[in-house]
């Protein structure tokens, strides 16, 4: 059965640089949720990026399904848990 929640990460390739949007806003990069950073794989159910930094952290299904956004830096469209599935990208601070 196809869901909502199979093209999440359709539009991200590995090399993209990507923006992360975390639903709460007080979550911290020591605790794993990173801003942004390089795609380095993937794959159906996740993504997962590496930060300027040097760290890697993933981005599930679960996560955009629940509020999490991941958007291409430089504007294109982004994943987040809508049924639309493209909205326009963050900017970057």
């Amino acid at each position: 059965m196809h869901k909502a929640t199979d093209q999440f990460f359709r539009n991200i390739k590995p090399g993209d640089s990507v923006i992360v949007a975390w639903p709460d806003a007080r979550l911290d990069p020591w605790e794993g949720y990173g801003r942004r950073g390089k795609v380095i794989q993937v794959t159906p159910d996740f993504a997962v990026v590496r930060s300027p930094a040097g760290f890697c952290f993933c981005v599930g299904k679960h996560h955009v399904a629940t509020g999490a956004k991941i958007g291409l830096n430089g504007g294109a469209s982004q994943c987040n848990g809508s049924q639309s599935g493209s909205l326009p990208a963050a900017k970057t601070r």
